[in-house]
Order: structure tokens, then C-alpha cells, then sequence
């Protein structure tokens, strides 16, 4: 989908837009902002553009101190997404991080991860039925109703293992930390692009983050983050089990 007139006009925005590599339903740069177009499940949820105004939100307020992160930028009319779904962020220099990058990437990723611990939880986060959605809540709350025979005596391991952390603060993670979505500029801090949000307990996000890092770009997206265990059930090609 491309920004027409009425939209570039809806943000200020004069033409001259430049088409961005990435992005399912296109991404565009005009000047130093980038407009993206924001579907129902684009952020691994169902309420994906709710999301993404509540996103925009808190990263225009976000202290950057070891990462960058594209801020938000709200319509004419103070609004951050529009009736059509597009949103506009401040644009980030980078390239696309690679396993040379790692170190820094590390650091960086901590970084975002304080700056975020303290925001509020959407309670959007808990009424997703996407597949990333179900296999968090299985991993870390609800057991799927089915598992498939061939692994249901080690997923009953698994389930009878798992215990509570006590004393753990609970957090919001950007969930899709694979090379795509990570841009580096030495010297500048490396900057992290399309958040994803998951509440998870804090380090959490190291199991999103860096399998997609070590394999690079290259790689498709779907299986830059661990390698996840989708084994249909009933022939259905929803995932029996699946866990980050």
C-alpha cells in the first residue's frame, strides 16, 4: 500500500517519498520520517493497531541512553494512527546488524529493556489469538489443549518443571529482535525498528532476540528467532506446541 496525498497531508508531509526495503504492507521514507502501514496482525496481535498508537505513545516519551528507537510522530490532528492504519516514526541511519555487531547489540538490547521497564501493561497484550500470541501464553501460562502424541510425554516434563519466579517485575520486550530490526551506525548506538510488544519477566527477550542476530538477514524471518517446535494437530497447520 502507498501513501497517497491525503495521507503525506494528514502528517505534514510533502512528496518526494522514497520506498524502504522490509515491511508486508510497504514502508515509506519522506524527509527524516518513516511511514509505515499497520495491519490487523502486523505486531504478532490481533489488535496490532491499537498497539502500535500505544507504541507510538511511549516512544516519543522513551529516554534513549545506549540505543536508538524511531519515535513517534502523531498526525495534524494529535492522533497516532490514522483511520487507514498508517503511522509515522522519526527515521534512524543504519545498516542491517550482522554476527560482527553482536557485542555492542548486547548492550544495546539491555539498554532498551531498562528504558522500557517501567511502562504501563496494554491490557491488549493478554487478547491476542495470533500464533506467536497462543505460544507465549503456552509457554508461560495456559497449557495447549492438544499435544500432539510424539512429544506430549516431553512437553508433560516440561510442564511439570516449569515453576514460578518469585519477585520478578514483570515487563513489556520487543519480541521480533532479528537482524531486520536491528540497524547500526557506529559510533551512534545501535536502533531497534518495529516493536513487537510481549509482557514477559525481564531477560526474557534474549530468547526472541539473539538466534536471529547470529544468522543475519539473510535468513527468513519467520525462523530468525529460536528455532520454534510446530508440530500440526488434526491436520490443522495450527502449532500443537511451541515455545520460544
Amino acid at each position: 500500500m502507498f501513501p497517497d496525498e491525503s495521507i503525506l497531508n494528514t502528517f505534514n508531509l510533502a512528496s518526494n517519498v522514497e520506498k524502504l526495503p522490509g515491511g508486508s504492507t510497504g514502508v515509506y521514507r519522506v524527509a527524516n520520517l518513516v511511514l509505515k502501514h499497520v495491519t490487523e496482525t502486523s505486531l504478532e496481535n490481533n489488535h496490532s493497531p491499537d498497539l502500535a498508537g500505544w507504541i507510538a505513545e511511549f516512544s516519543a516519551k522513551v529516554r534513549q541512553d545506549g540505543f536508538r528507537l524511531p519515535r513517534g510522530v502523531p498526525t495534524k490532528d494529535g492522533c497516532w494512527v490514522t483511520d487507514s492504519g498508517w503511522t509515522a516514526w522519526t527515521f534512524v541511519e543504519g545498516r542491517l546488524a550482522t554476527a560482527a555487531d553482536i557485542p555492542d547489540c548486547i548492550a544495546a538490547i539491555d539498554s532498551l529493556h531498562r528504558a522500557l521497564r517501567d511502562i504501563a501493561k496494554n491490557p491488549l497484550l493478554d487478547d491476542s489469538h495470533t500464533p506467536c500470541a497462543k505460544a507465549h501464553r503456552w509457554c508461560l501460562g495456559d497449557r495447549p489443549d492438544h499435544v500432539h502424541a510424539v512429544v506430549r510425554e516431553l512437553v508433560d516434563e516440561l510442564y511439570r518443571l516449569r515453576g514460578p519466579v518469585a519477585g520478578r517485575h514483570y515487563q513489556v520486550i520487543h519480541g521480533d529482535l532479528n537482524a531486520e530490526n536491528i540497524l547500526v551506525a557506529p559510533p551512534e548506538p545501535p536502533a531497534f525498528i518495529d516493536l513487537s510488544p510481549f509482557w514477559v519477566l525481564p531477560n526474557s527477550h534474549w530468547p526472541f532476540s539473539q538466534i536471529g542476530l547470529v544468522r543475519g538477514p539473510a535468513t527468513s524471518k519467520r525462523s530468525t528467532n529460536l528455532e520454534m517446535s510446530r508440530i500440526s494437530t488434526n491436520g490443522s497447520s495450527e502449532p500443537a506446541f511451541e515455545c520460544f
